[in-house]
């Protein structure tokens, strides 16, 4: 699969997404992979796990499936994990747990580790965005004689990926021509220099009026979508930032204004992967011959993973 984006925009997009502090790169956080279908599944994988085991976890974020595995098991088992962005775990800071190392920008399809020398291989919502057949050489080459390896992948037709759909719809209205964003940056000035006494000119009635016509085409958008909460937060946020709520200083208000736009920006970069990179069926049949022939002697399957009746995600393992 090859993404949308240039390496160091991907980088850059998804480190920033980490250092929120979250766990999981899923929209909305809508499933958790404590839990439900995801959370048995990698209770399953880590059932035969013995003590000493190596694993590694390829594009781990803040490390979502380390965290379960150390939660999860009473053995003594030591964990890498790696990605391509810089890495902030939360749930490491204060840590005395040595089992775990983070690897920062790291590539799945450059692994600096040696042949053979993991026990299990995880990805969750990871492989996917990868290069196909790199990252899957790579992922199989350092499986130990009797390893394993397990995969959670975005499913097509999975919720996830459908209110992906949505919100990439949502981002570029924001970020688009004539959108609230462009509005408000244009009529920021104009704000300025009447809050510094200026009258407002025709081109400061024009910038209000764009502003006030962005303002009721979101309002329009957002009546009877089933997921507006991004351009809720996007309404309330703009508007409080246009309208001085950080104080009147206009330079604090541009700034502000900026970074929120970049960080749509970001959130459209791993939008448009997400959406690009999930696979359908054919594409995990593809995943499931590959494991085969570069796994042979394993037992490969492949189950669509469903909760609360949706679709959530691809379990792909080879045992």
């Amino acid at each position: 699969m090859r993404p949308l984006i240039d390496l160091e925009r991907r980088r850059t997009a998804w480190t920033s997404y980490w250092a929120t502090g979250g766990l999981h790169s899923c929209i909305g956080s809508l499933v958790d992979s404590r839990e439900g279908a995801i959370g048995l599944f990698w209770r399953e994988c880590f059932a035969g796990l013995q003590n000493g085991a190596r694993v590694l976890d390829l594009a781990t974020g803040n490390g979502a499936v380390p965290k379960l595995l150390l939660e999860s098991t009473d053995r003594d088992v030591c964990i890498d994990a790696v990605d391509l962005a810089e890495l902030k775990p939360q749930w490491m800071v204060g840590s005395r747990n040595v089992s775990v190392a983070f690897h920062p920008n790291v590539r799945m399809e450059a692994l600096p580790f040696p042949d053979a020398g993991f026990d299990l291989v995880t990805s969750q919502f990871g492989l996917e965005y990868a290069q196909w057949p790199a990252a899957l050489d790579e992922a199989t080459r350092v499986c130990g004689e009797k390893a394993s390896v397990a995969f959670i992948l975005h499913h097509a037709d999975s919720i996830i990926v459908r209110t992906g759909g949505i919100e990439h719809v949502h981002q570029q209205c924001l970020l688009g021509e004539g959108g609230l964003v462009a509005a408000a940056m244009n009529l920021l000035p104009h704000l300025a220099r009447v809050g510094a006494g200026e009258a407002p000119d025709a081109a400061a009635n024009r910038a209000r009026e764009a502003y006030n016509e962005a303002m009721r085409q979101l309002a329009e958008r957002m009546e009877g979508d089933d997921s507006p909460d991004l351009l809720l937060e996007a309404r309330q946020h703009i508007h409080s930032t246009v309208g001085g709520r950080f104080g009147a200083e206009p330079a604090i208000r541009h700034s502000l204004l900026q970074a929120y736009a970049q960080a749509l920006e970001d959130a459209s970069v791993r939008t448009r992967e997400l959406l690009a990179c999930a696979l359908d069926e054919s594409r995990a049949n593809d995943l499931v011959e590959a494991l085969r022939s570069r796994l042979p002697g394993r037992a490969v399957e492949r189950k669509c993973l469903v909760q609360s009746g949706d679709v959530v995600a691809w379990g792909i393992s080879a045992t």
